[in-house]
């Protein structure tokens, strides 16, 4: 049962990554960022005119802030060992759970 459980886990664990992992890659390579970096930095001139971000030009912030949330490589990282390792295990320990 507890292999199962695990095994349900490792699951879904490995569908949020994949999940992840398509937003990383719309935010980065689909324009999304880029969108949302230019209406913060208005944001910012707006409400907040003499911070340090405000200072930066418009390219250089909406850069910044793309760059700041990170790309798909780290979530297809970890679907990957979930799907390759961490499935396989949770079967291995129901398996040896069900032979006691």
């Amino acid at each position: 049962m507890i292999g199962a459980l695990l095994m349900l886990a490792c699951v879904a664990g490995a569908i949020y990554m994949l999940v992840k992992m398509f937003k990383a890659y719309h935010w980065h390579n689909q324009g999304t960022g880029e969108r949302n970096g230019h209406a913060e930095y208005a944001r910012i001139q707006r409400e907040q005119p003499d911070s340090a971000e405000a200072r930066l030009s418009e390219a250089e912030f909406v850069n910044q802030y793309v760059a700041s949330r990170p790309g798909m490589a780290r979530y297809l990282i970890f679907g990957l060992l979930l799907a390759f390792i961490g499935i396989p295990a949770a079967c291995t320990v129901g398996v040896v759970g069900s032979l006691h």
